[in-house]
């Protein structure tokens, strides 16, 4: 990433101007009327004149309402869903609406009460769509737990950060790319990114330069032309794929990564070091499975499963066997688990057809691993002891040495999903009780089958940050199937994210509560989005 070359003076100058614009801006705002959506969203970041804080979790920009986690203590990550089946009613959502004026000029109230060294690092993440489409209560707290869960299950530094909340309602918030190692180069499938956030919006589909007086203010103190992007999309892109696996600086080979973290397999095996468990048909896979414990630094630890090719089987040969494929959980600096998938080779996968499913990573390894590391309940050592077969003593002694006694066992499980659980606490993992709660879901799963789904009208006018009113406006200018929402239904989000950006060009432009827009998408990009170049041809003519 480039770095500012500002001095020390030009900074300074660089701050009294963006404050002295800001404070233009919202003059001419409140003479048009001071909005309300306008005013609760600056009357917090506003007040802030010092800040600086190179961290997403520092004083700078925030407000008494406002804190420094994402304030999701008050209802579990599942609780929206299980509630339904307890008989708990949804609560009714205050209206709310943001409009992309009022979100830009609210995120450029906070980048300037910021050091301009702390600026560039700094990049946003809001909710605003997803409340003004009428999600509230214990819904939208799981997806600002999601946001969070996924921000530090994709970090390479040693402390757990969680995002900054900047307003009272919480659909806004402030991270720092150093908080999660998201400033280094990142390359995916041979496309060299600047840093993770690039290579995040590469991949998000609703990821639009804006442009306009505060949106070309917010992108020169961020020095990025996308200096905010919607949270639920960020958690759908960055938790599975290749982009997951270039965030969590995976290698493309186990090997590589175990010599990355460093972990010798083999040593351990050799020095006992290890804790082994072997246990015919696992519950997850339906194969015979081995399941290995490796320490490999100061609270963090290494777990593999290993799935063995036929015939293997852990009961008769518990020292010998061959992977078909090893699913990876080990502990990332913040000991928050990642996660990695191998095949027989040894080679970094994406998928795995494992137990009559299709196991994606990491948002199907997060769905199940709620605490960490599943326990599992080895089947060698009472098998051994009851007819040790054709075991040598001194085989028998290693078997005994590698496969703990269940208690043993147990204790290892219970102190790393422990490490796990205190991880998870410190990123804001939020907590429950009473007839509401029900069992835990992973709340970054929970955000990304939610973002599959078909969008309601609703959810529609959230995402494009329009009014019923001025979408009915442009409604003619408008892809049928998506004017048609006006009547009800849905939309698939596959067929939504095509016309996306098209819309917000047709509606960004149209005034919204009685405003015209200052800030719209990108002119170049909507010109070339309106007068598409021509399909080649095809078929026998073609050439």
């Amino acid at each position: 990433m480039s770095q500012r070359t500002d001095s020390p003076p030009a900074r300074s100058w660089h701050r009294f101007r963006g404050l002295t614009t800001l404070s233009c801006i919202l003059a001419v705002w409140c003479a048009l009327g001071c909005l309300p959506e306008l005013r609760e969203a600056t009357a917090s970041v506003t007040q802030a004149g010092g800040g600086g804080s190179s961290s997403s979790t520092g004083s700078g920009g925030g407000a008494p309402e406002a804190g420094a986690t994402p304030n999701v203590s008050s209802a579990d990550a599942g609780a929206a869903e299980a509630g339904a089946d307890a008989g708990c009613p949804a609560p009714a959502c205050p209206p709310f609406f943001l409009s992309f004026d009022a979100a830009i000029l609210a995120l450029l109230a906070d980048s300037i009460t910021l050091d301009a060294d702390a600026a560039i690092y700094t990049r946003y993440l809001v909710l605003t769509h997803r409340r003004s489409a009428g999600v509230c209560g214990d819904a939208l707290e799981a997806e600002r737990w999601s946001m969070s869960k996924l921000l530090n299950s994709t970090s390479t530094v040693f402390e757990v950060k969680p995002p900054y909340a900047l307003d009272p309602e919480r659909t806004l918030y402030r991270i720092d790319l150093r908080d999660y190692g998201w400033d280094r180069p990142v390359n995916i499938g041979g496309v060299a990114y600047t840093d993770g956030w690039e290579a995040v919006a590469a991949l998000v589909a609703f990821a639009l330069p804006f442009t306009g007086p505060q949106a070309d203010l917010l992108k020169e103190n961020t020095f990025t032309t996308l200096p905010f992007l919607p949270a639920d999309g960020v958690v759908k892109a960055a938790s599975s794929g290749e982009l997951y696996y270039a965030l969590t600086g995976a290698p493309a080979t186990l090997s590589q990564l175990l010599t990355a973290l460093p972990v010798d397999v083999q040593a351990d095996v050799a020095q006992r070091t290890t804790v082994r468990a072997g246990l015919r048909a696992s519950g997850e896979s339906g194969l015979n499975r081995v399941v290995e414990r490796h320490p490999f630094a100061a609270g963090r630890v290494y777990w593999q499963a290993s799935d063995l090719a036929a015939p293997g089987d852990p009961l008769t040969d518990p020292l010998a066997f061959t992977a078909a494929n090893t699913l990876a959980v080990y502990g990332l600096p913040n000991r928050l688990p990642a996660f990695y998938i191998a095949d027989a080779a040894g080679n970094r996968q994406n998928q795995l057809s494992l137990g009559g499913r299709v196991l994606e990573n990491a948002i199907s390894c997060l769905g199940c691993h709620l605490e960490g590391v599943l326990p599992a309940v080895d089947q060698v050592r009472p098998a051994v002891a009851s007819d040790p077969g054709n075991l040598s003593s001194d085989e028998l002694r290693r078997v005994n040495d590698l496969y703990a006694p269940a208690d043993q066992l147990a204790e290892f499980f219970e102190t790393d999903r422990t490490t796990y659980s205190s991880a998870l606490t410190a990123a804001g993992a939020p907590t429950c009780s009473g007839v509401c709660c029900g069992p835990a879901i992973d709340p970054i799963s929970v955000t990304a089958k939610r973002f599959d789904s078909d969008l309601s009208f609703a959810d529609v006018l959230g995402d494009l940050a329009t009014t019923a009113e001025t979408f009915a406006a442009g409604a003619y200018l408008l892809d049928p199937e998506l004017a048609a929402l006006q009547s009800g239904g849905t939309i698939s989000r596959t067929k939504f994210s095509e016309l996306y950006a098209l819309s917000l060009c047709v509606l960004a432009t149209l005034p919204v509560q009685g405003l015209v827009p200052r800030n719209i998408p990108d002119a170049a990009l909507c010109d070339a989005l309106r007068n598409p170049p021509p399909s080649p041809p095809s078929g026998p003519d073609a050439g």
